[in-house]
């Protein structure tokens, strides 16, 4: 797969000659499927990348009708900061097998008055087989082992797995101490990894607040 980790912002790739397709987003990861589009030897990769703001776009232009802007500044303001345009961070060939890891998403919910945190970990897999496919996960996290069902996926299929389990005396995060624990789940060929904090973050009035002691 062709995996890009930022184009700013709307992208068009093609690979020789054919279009993989299109993202929108200058600050979130995406790839294709390259795999019937590789040829051996030299390979011709085309991406073509518009940074125009629009009404949608973030950053974006104000509505014409924002009544809170000054006269005539509604066609040139946008957000306050720099809309660069192109690919802004590295581009990557990835080979693995035809299961892979699409994603991971963790969840981690502390509770101040014990200090253990609840962990909750979603696995994104696909089978770019033409076959159904077994697959068997694992992996850790703060150095707890991280098992999952065994799943089948159909071909051109994707399947969502969920673990959850308990962090005891969970290192909270915070500005001054912004401790990180790391996840990392296998499969045969693919591996996936990230960084996570253990926080809570509440709203109280007017206040976004970040806990880290036990209250």
């Amino acid at each position: 797969r062709l995996h890009f980790d930022g184009v700013y912002y709307l992208a068009h790739v093609w690979l020789n000659g054919h279009q993989l397709g299109v993202h929108e987003g200058g600050y979130t990861q995406f790839e294709f499927e390259a795999t019937q589009f590789l040829r051996p030897g030299r390979n011709h990769l085309l991406v073509e990348v518009n940074n125009t703001p629009t009404l949608t776009s973030i950053p974006g232009l104000p509505a014409a009708s924002d009544p809170g802007l000054p006269y005539g500044t509604a066609a040139r303001c946008i957000d306050p900061w720099m809309p660069y345009g192109g690919i802004n961070r590295p581009v990557s060939l990835l080979i693995t097998n035809a299961v892979y890891f699409r994603g991971m998403k963790i969840d981690a919910q502390p509770d101040l008055n014990s200090g253990k945190a609840a962990l909750t970990i979603h696995a994104f897999l696909h089978n770019g087989s033409e076959k159904e496919a077994l697959a068997d996960p694992a992996g850790t996290i703060a150095m707890l082992a991280v098992h999952f069902q065994p799943v089948s996926i159909p071909a051109g299929g994707d399947a969502e797995l969920t673990w959850t389990g308990v962090l005891p005396n969970a290192h909270l995060w915070s500005v001054r101490d912004p401790f990180l624990y790391h996840a990392t789940l296998s499969l045969p060929g693919d591996e996936i990894g990230a960084n996570v904090g253990v926080r809570e973050i509440r709203v109280r009035g007017t206040e976004l607040q970040i806990g880290r002691a036990h209250v």
